[in-house]
């Protein structure tokens, strides 16, 4: 055929060059029982619509006398001329790199390898006349790399693919021009068929093999004809973590290493701005303080000052390795196109893979895969970078081990290691399947884990939960804040939507401000028999080393118990609740179940923030007062200081009997003694705890926090939009789509009152998104997506992200010589 014609060589450096670039693998399924085979009648026919069950075609009596010679397909590698096919054995000397698939081009071997591991597989046939598909082993990405500088070297390059076209037009048996939907095309990179500019003229019905899915592109049709398959990873690492294969505790939270931008032409708009908003958000994330003692109880201390490895510095590949079998997560953004490398690394390290990417087809995707790819993994929305790694926070290490074996264990269906094994054999079921049974049976899209939906962001906060029907029995709230401000109203509001309880009481050191149904009582007028200088006075003469401050932090625990006691609640129990707390959604359990018995929630260090000390021990001013108070031992391993408890009225007045008759005088003066440390003075929640526990284990329902999910401050501080100490809808939205019940907004901490300007451009308020409206910037994710036409497939135009990459010149001809050829920059 007559070459198509020359082209612009800016296109070629445009629009080629900046395609969706670099690679990444994914995994695939064993093979269904191969269905009974048949000889081919001679001469073949012409090939049926693609989707039919050709491997059945035959009557059923010539079946029951058919002989199983091989399984199904069987595939025929055409024997080219090495000057048409460009099939250079991989060891020869002096071989470019891009010929030889080393250094930066190692991810792309699979455009030589498959054909090698096909002809050595079972499925192998040399006769085409008994073929069921055909493979090209034409290396077309090799010559890519191989024209790429060259002045016309779109025209080479487009010549080369027609020469190969031409070759196969000239074969015997006519099986190209009659059965092209029945040949295979390797494309081993995002580029994926767009090198060859006239593939719409040529191949557009052939399949197509290789890593990139993207439906967008407009080149690609992975759940119709095309095969989606992992890229080159090499062999499995080498084990070099203590907890790669067992249930240890990891020392790496979440870990990636890459290219936040890219300086390619074409690529302005790389990773469609993800990696910028994770750099952001992880500027401002902290991990909990039981996410981080359950990192430092791995032993493990070489990641001990960042247990979330966050960099584009480069490492060797060794140590490379190492982190990502010593993680839990490892985030897995888009780069110059929807597929990346990393998630296969990712499963052969054992780390389970994060997608952050919304246009991925993963490879063998469909209903009974043996490659299940929700419970091996995590899909989140590309926008929602801070609601990702709140929601990592929900994760139990039990649940991370679990899934980390099923990682493991699906990681060698990902290797390139033999004709009859690993990948090839994955591909070579799932063309079986889907040749057998007509197009490929995809499963829903899904996003997070299990296929869980997430909550879209556009949704409004609290009215997109369902409130929680009202308890059967009686239920007050007694709520306990230090002023009246937009936490308290939260808190408040969010009692009322999702407990619904009989009335809400506040107790305020100042309620000027408060306009609501609840009433508010002050401090000073809570507790007329033992004021709140009295309580001051009698501390200086029992213990002068406490400071006056805190006094009056123990004097609010008093009141506590004092509104409880109260006749008003009619023998009701009491929700108590810390005014700074603010629930994000229903209860997943009733606070008083059918038979009376109340919810009391307990923590550990390494399962929720509730306080311990840095040994990991209930602090001992917690310890002591309970001890001295109730004659008994408080649990030195569990905590019930988490925000909130149910108290029962009638165990209630017992504990505070039981106090009197031990001191002999009022039990909020006996209180008041009790205390022996300066710092932790006593705690209300261990006090009646401890005593539930202990005198009345059967009218209380213990729950752990794994059951109930808190979180003690946002991983990602506590300003909203205007710099002020307020939990706003997009934070609270976080916390709801992490999974948690509630979150406590303590204003008090000063470490947890730091801005993080990314969200605030996501909710439009914030001065970094006004002086952005003001200069009418638009970040990179807001770029509509512009589907590509018959032209090969270059991203959209868009502007600079917030933190530009290196500077570049506009595209240009390219110059006269070009200049020596180097490795690909890698997406990773």
């Amino acid at each position: 055929m007559p070459h198509t014609g020359a082209m612009p060589v800016m296109l070629f450096t445009f629009g080629i060059f900046g395609l969706l670039g670099r690679a990444g693998a994914e995994t695939s399924p064993t093979p269904s029982a191969p269905p009974p085979t048949l000889p081919p009648p001679s001469p073949p026919p012409p090939a049926p619509p693609h989707g039919t069950a050709r491997f059945l075609a035959d009557p059923p009596a010539t079946l029951a006398t058919a002989t199983v010679e091989k399984p199904r397909p069987r595939v025929h590698v055409y024997d080219m001329p090495q000057s048409v096919s460009f099939e250079f054995n991989m060891s020869q000397p002096r071989l470019k790199p891009y010929e030889s698939y080393t250094d930066g081009y190692r991810q792309y071997r699979t455009e030589a390898l498959i054909p090698e591991l096909v002809r050595a597989s079972a499925q192998y046939e040399p006769d085409p006349k008994q073929a069921d598909l055909f493979l090209v082993p034409f290396r077309g990405l090799a010559r890519f790399y191989k024209h790429r500088y060259q002045p016309d070297g779109l025209n080479d390059l487009d010549a080369e693919f027609t020469a190969a076209v031409r070759w196969l037009e000239a074969q015997p048996g006519d099986f190209f021009r009659s059965r092209p939907k029945d040949h295979m095309w390797i494309f081993a990179s995002g580029r994926g068929v767009s090198i060859f500019p006239s593939w719409r003229k040529h191949i557009a019905d052939c399949i197509f093999i290789g890593p990139e899915g993207d439906e967008r592109t407009g080149w690609v049709a992975p759940h119709v004809k095309d095969v989606i398959v992992p890229g080159f990873i090499g062999p499995p690492p080498i084990a070099q973590s203590a907890a790669f294969e067992s249930q240890a505790v990891r020392p790496i939270f979440a870990h990636f290493r890459g290219s936040y931008t890219s300086a390619r032409s074409g690529e302005e708009n790389f990773s469609e701005g993800v990696r910028l908003a994770l750099v952001r958000a992880t500027t401002a994330f902290r991990l909990p303080r039981h996410i981080m003692a359950r990192k430092l109880s791995s032993g493990v201390y070489e990641y001990k000052a960042s247990p979330f490895i966050m960099s584009n510095a480069s490492v060797d590949p060794k140590a490379y390795s190492r982190e990502m079998q010593n993680a839990d997560f490892c985030l897995c953004p888009m780069g110059s196109s929807s597929w990346t490398a990393r998630v296969y690394a990712a499963i052969a390290s054992g780390c389970i893979p994060v997608l952050l990417s919304d246009h991925i087809s993963l490879p063998f995707d469909y209903a009974g895969s043996p490659v299940d790819w929700r419970r091996i993994s995590i899909k989140w929305p590309q926008r929602d970078v801070a609601g990702l790694l709140t929601y990592l926070c929900s994760w139990s290490e039990a649940d991370i081990v679990a899934t980390r074996a099923r990682v493991i264990h699906t990681a060698p269906l990902l290797h390139w290691d033999g004709p009859d094994s690993g990948a090839l054999a994955q591909m070579m079921g799932y063309l079986t399947r889907n040749l057998t049974r007509g197009a490929e049976e995809t499963t829903p899209a899904w996003w997070g884990r299990d296929g869980l939906p997430v909550a879209p962001a556009a949704i409004p906060f609290p009215s997109a939960l369902p409130p929680q029907p009202p308890s059967a029995r009686p239920l007050d709230v007694l709520v306990m804040a230090k002023e009246v401000g937009c936490v308290l109203k939260a808190s408040v509001r969010a009692l009322r939507d999702h407990v619904r309880p009989r009335k809400i009481h506040i107790i305020a050191d100042r309620c000027n401000g408060w306009y609501g149904p609840a009433a508010c009582t002050e401090t000073r007028d809570g507790m007329p028999e033992l004021s709140l200088d009295g309580a001051k006075e009698l501390m200086a003469e029992l213990h002068p080393e406490v400071p006056a401050e805190r006094t009056g932090w123990v004097y609010q625990q008093l009141l506590k118990f004092k509104s409880a006691l109260l006749p008003d609640h009619g023998g009701a129990n009491v929700l108590v609740w810390d005014g700074d707390t603010v629930l994000t959604r229903p209860f997943p359990l009733p606070l008083i179940d059918d038979r009376g018995k109340a919810v009391l929630l307990q923590g550990t260090r390494y399962d929720s923030p509730a306080y311990f000390d840095r040994s990991g021990a209930l602090p001992v001013g917690y310890f002591e007062s309970t001890r001295k108070l109730l004659g008994a031992n408080p649990p030195v391993n569990t905590s019930y200081v988490v925000q909130w408890q149910v108290w029962e009225h009638a165990i209630l007045k017992d504990m505070t009997r039981l106090i009197e008759s031990r001191f002999r005088e009022p039990w909020y003066r006996a209180m008041l003694r009790s205390v022996s440390d300066a710092s932790t003075g006593l705690s209300e929640y261990t006090l009646y705890g401890t005593y539930a526990t202990q005198r009345h284990a059967e009218r209380i329902r213990i729950a752990s926090s794994s059951e109930i999910l808190w979180l003690r401050d946002h991983p990602f501080g506590l300003l909203d939009g205007e710099g002020a100490c307020c939990p706003s809808q997009e934070r609270l939205r976080d916390i709801v789509r992490g999974g948690f019940n509630y979150v406590s907004w303590e204003c008090s901490h000063e470490s947890e009152l730091r801005q993080l300007p990314e969200l605030w451009d996501r909710a439009g308020t914030g001065p970094l998104a006004r002086r952005r409206l003001d200069e009418s910037y638009a970040p990179p994710s807001a770029v509509p997506y512009a589907p590509p036409s018959a032209a090969p497939y270059a991203p959209p135009p868009s502007p600079p992200p917030p933190s530009p990459p290196p500077s570049t010149p506009p595209p240009s001809p390219p110059p006269p010589s070009p200049p020596p050829p180097s490795p690909p920059r890698s997406e990773e």
